[in-house]
């Protein structure tokens, strides 16, 4: 909290900008023109990136807004959101900060070219968002029409080559001085209510962290304020919940050193595959008419899992293996069977799988292509822990990938994916040889 007020000063300008998106009409306008164009040129052309502000800039999109699902969760003070406008649309073109840094990424990745590791890997990506554009066309040009848009192929193509950025942050004290600054603001606005949009699911998975990160009586009070809000809407927060308790249990693993740097190299394996692993099981598995026990919180998993996901893991699945193998129309719906309401269902709303909603909006090559790059990226960053501290976030992180991955697709959608993933890819450049004397582990 010292670091936030000592700071106030050196991004007052981006904070300022925050607060006009709350003032609709033209000056939100406005804001939203600065921040979007300042975002493109700032990720595209610093040498070296401050990683928070790449997440002020980002946040009246992937913190703030009117949505719905958040609201149940965190309570929120809607009455600030009354004149709240953080997209601008400019033709055929949603202008915001999300969409900025989206566009700004395939620029970064061809300047920095010579500091590539893998350069099939970035060949391959180029592709994959040439095969969505193809999609994007070829849906515009038939009069396909979807209410979530026709271009959220295009905007995870671009997105998810964040974690084939080289090295943004001059060194790993850097990089944790700043990714303590972004949970630290993230839960003090959920704590005040003021968090309503989907990186509030990443906040609560890194409660556990700041918990055992920092001794702050403040903090811990913030906290708990955050758990409080939980409990508000606990009807509708069961990935949050689960967050939370993966979260807490892979962190009080760690403090009594069950879990180390050591064998988490090869533990790391293991939590990467279960999300792949359990997607091909219960996509797999036989579509019979099940009952479903409400009354217990392994009934109600259950359900989730089979009576709740599996239909439209089922459908999403089907369209991927139906469709062409590289070049998919874009923004299609689903039609799902749901057999605990006996009804199909027109379904616009994502795959609910990180996985299968890659190979539903771009096409099945890009879903096998993703799903080995952020399984590398991720794995990656369990190879360069050196400390306590490391374990914690990146088991942190972990806990995430194992819920939310499998209960919605915001991590991989610009916004909350492109900041999500550009902090374990910048986390993973790190090697675990180099840095280790860091004196603000201390702090």
């Amino acid at each position: 909290m010292k670091d936030l007020l000592a700071d106030l000063k050196k991004y007052s300008v981006l904070y300022f900008l925050i607060v006009l998106h709350l003032c609709g009409g033209i000056i939100a306008n406005f804001a939203i023109i600065v921040s979007s164009c300042y975002a493109f040129y700032y990720f595209c052309f610093k040498k070296e990136v401050d990683l928070y502000v790449v997440f002020l800039l980002l946040y009246t999109g992937i913190c703030m807004g009117q949505n719905s699902e958040a609201e149940n969760v965190s309570n929120i003070n809607v009455g600030l959101y009354t004149l709240f406008k953080n997209v601008l649309i400019i033709g055929p073109i949603a202008l915001s900060t999300k969409f900025a840094f989206a566009l700004a990424t395939p620029v970064r990745a061809l300047l920095n070219l010579g500091k590539t590791k893998s350069y099939w890997m970035l060949a391959l990506w180029y592709l994959v968002i040439l095969f969505s554009i193809i999609g994007l066309f070829v849906s515009f040009f038939s009069g396909q029409e979807n209410k979530a848009g026709l271009t959220i192929g295009f905007r995870i193509a671009l997105t998810m080559g964040v974690v084939l950025i080289p090295q943004l942050v001059s060194s790993k004290e850097e990089f944790l001085k700043q990714f303590d600054k972004i949970f630290i603001l993230s839960a003090i606005s959920l704590s005040l209510g003021l968090m309503n949009a989907h990186w509030l699911f990443i906040t609560f998975g890194f409660l556990p962290y700041l918990w055992f990160r920092y001794k702050s009586i403040s903090l811990k009070v913030v906290i708990l304020l955050c758990l409080g809000r939980t409990l508000i809407g606990l009807e509708a927060t069961i990935t949050i919940i689960a967050m939370i308790l993966l979260s807490f249990i892979f962190l009080f693993f760690t403090k009594f050193k069950i879990f180390n740097q050591k064998n988490l190299k090869y533990l790391g394996l293991i939590f990467v595959l279960v999300p792949i692993l359990i997607t091909i099981y219960v996509v797999l598995l036989p579509v019979d008419k099940l009952g479903y026990d409400f009354t217990s919180i392994m009934g109600y998993v259950k359900f989730k899992l089979i009576g709740d996901r599996k239909p439209i893991w089922d459908a999403s699945f089907l369209q991927i293996i139906t469709q062409n193998f590289f070049i998919a129309p874009a923004g299609s719906s689903l039609e799902v069977y749901f057999d605990y309401i006996d009804k199909w269902r027109e379904w616009s709303e994502g795959s609910h799988n990180i996985f299968l909603e890659i190979g539903r909006q771009i096409n099945g090559f890009s879903m096998l292509f993703f799903t080995v790059l952020i399984s590398k990226t991720l794995y990656t960053s369990y190879k360069v822990l050196s400390n306590k501290i490391e374990c914690f976030i990146i088991l942190s992180f972990t806990s995430i990938y194992l819920a939310f991955g499998l209960s919605g697709q915001h991590l991989v959608y610009d916004g909350v994916g492109f900041m999500y993933w550009l902090l374990i890819a910048q986390f993973a450049q790190f090697n675990s040889k180099k840095n280790e004397n860091i004196t603000y582990l201390g702090s």
